[in-house]
């Protein structure tokens, strides 16, 4: 019984300390890189900013002015020739004229006749990050991206990026789960530092992958953006409105059922933040 309790509390764990400094991950990452950096839709408290920065240097060590870059060209050239990681340029497509025109394996043939599920969605949650760390390695792509020209950003954030990630998280995951298990912490920290970093592959690849999949170009963004699934919400805080953002390419609201714009209202009313409203 004791054994069973431990490995109960140990799961309990892992999920809970996941999930929520996961969701603390994309809320840093939606709002900072891509409402306040990329588009320069809002405008944070210097405090919140830091604190923001502080959780993408920790833990994912994300070049600030690769990742805007990549995303700026992602807007110019959206699912055209010289978009940085569209899965309609990559070989990775679900338009029905186009499909049969590919080598896909069997089980891609399966999810696609029998659980009519678009295949590829899946396999570009991992590609599409691949495609981004390329692409933010590129001059051309760092050139057109935007970061904050501070001390702390030469210094710090970009200098020592992989301080973060691969040294000080792994060392406090150890850390908490040392105190809350003993020895066995170890284990349970290693692999919960191991889950976070898969987290943002796959948090990002989902949002740029998935969102990128309808089966026909959009008339109004003309391109192949959708909407996800709104629980999303709960994961990536309103990036799953991938369409809607194209739709309104610019604004700080990413449509209905967006956390994110819901924690931007907050800090508004607490005079933590200004938005900037771009045209449509």
């Amino acid at each position: 019984m004791e054994t069973i309790l431990g490995a109960g509390s140990a799961l309990l764990f892992i999920l809970a300390a996941l999930y929520f400094q996961g969701v603390l991950i994309n809320i840093s990452t939606t709002l900072y890189l891509h409402r306040a950096m990329t588009h320069r839709a809002v405008d944070f408290n210097w405090v919140i900013q830091f604190f923001m920065r502080f959780v993408i240097w920790l833990w994912n060590g994300i070049l600030v002015k690769g990742w805007t870059g990549v995303h700026i060209v992602h807007h110019a050239h959206t699912d055209l020739p010289g978009d940085p990681h569209s899965p309609h340029q990559h070989g990775v497509i679900c338009a029905p004229d186009l499909v049969g025109h590919l080598p896909i394996t069997w089980w891609e043939k399966i999810m696609l006749r029998v659980l009519k599920v678009c295949p590829y969605g899946f396999g570009i949650t991992i590609k599409n990050y691949a495609y981004y760390l390329k692409a933010a390695r590129l001059p051309k792509i760092i050139e057109q991206g935007r970061a904050p020209r501070d001390w702390l950003e030469r210094y710090w954030f970009s200098r020592a990026r992989y301080l973060g990630p691969f040294v000080l998280l792994p060392l406090s995951q150890v850390a908490l789960a040392w105190c809350l298990f003993g020895p066995w912490g170890i284990l349970l920290g290693l692999l919960l530092w191991a889950l976070l970093l898969l987290w943002t592959v796959l948090s990002g690849g989902i949002v740029n992958g998935l969102g990128h999949s309808a089966d026909e170009r959009d008339a109004q963004t003309r391109d192949y953006s959708r909407n996800l699934p709104y629980w999303l919400n709960w994961i990536v805080i309103g990036e799953q409105n991938h369409h809607d953002h194209h739709r309104y390419s610019g604004h700080w609201w990413f449509g209905q059922h967006d956390f994110g714009a819901n924690i931007i209202k907050l800090c508004l009313k607490l005079k933590l933040a200004k938005v900037k409203v771009m045209p449509t």
